[in-house]
């Protein structure tokens, strides 16, 4: 018996997958550019306290980082579930335009709330990219 001959063909993807993947491209990016920013916000928390951070600075980045992947499952399911069944162009903007506000989660948090933790008043919601993405994905589609 003699080994089949290699083929030196490559395979490419059918003209459909090659379409889906374009069209979700931009969540992809945007899924992407979360997970980014979520690597950057994760020495804000475990590490302030390994470099002697006071009390105040150890909440702060501990949110920071937190208050990111609690609101993970939310954002990225409605992101995608957006995405598929109403518009992908659409998705992509909510989704940068919240990667954009939740990069000030921190900014405001310290400007606005100091020690005493996040400034919650009914705007600051907004700001923190939540109830924009909520009431995009939500409303919008109705």
């Amino acid at each position: 018996l003699s080994a089949p001959p290699c083929a030196t063909t490559t395979h490419m993807p059918s003209a459909v997958v090659q379409a889906v993947i374009s069209e979700l491209s931009g969540p992809a990016m945007v899924t992407a550019g979360w997970t980014l920013l979520g690597m950057n916000f994760m020495p804000m928390g475990p590490t302030a306290g390994m470099v002697g951070a006071c009390e105040p600075q150890k909440t702060w980045g501990n949110r920071t980082f937190l208050n990111m992947m609690e609101h993970a499952p939310l954002f990225l399911s409605s992101l995608w579930v957006f995405a598929i069944f109403v518009s992908a162009e659409e998705a992509t903007k909510i989704g940068t335009t919240y990667i954009a506000l939740r990069s000030l989660y921190p900014v405001i948090w310290a400007a606005f709330g100091g020690a005493n933790g996040a400034p919650m008043q009914p705007y600051t919601w907004f700001l923190f990219g939540k109830g924009m993405n909520l009431f995009y994905v939500t409303v919008v589609p109705l």
